[in-house]
């Protein structure tokens, strides 16, 4: 069984700093972060459980 997600790991928040200058609005940035923990932590990694997995549930379309 996983945990849910509570908050980005450390070394995501690091690593996202490199891409910021990519991204125009900040929940695009939020995405992108979700995303890449979601590789990381997930057994599954389809959007729907990634998505399930974090405490702060957002719409999956967006992601």
């Amino acid at each position: 069984m996983e945990l849910p997600i509570v908050e980005f790991p450390s070394y995501i928040e690091e690593m996202s700093e490199d891409f910021t200058h990519l991204f125009d609005q900040k929940r695009q940035l939020i995405h992108f972060k979700r995303l890449m923990t979601g590789y990381v932590a997930a057994e599954k990694k389809t959007i729907a459980h990634m998505n399930g997995l974090f405490t702060f549930h957002t719409n999956q379309s967006s992601l």
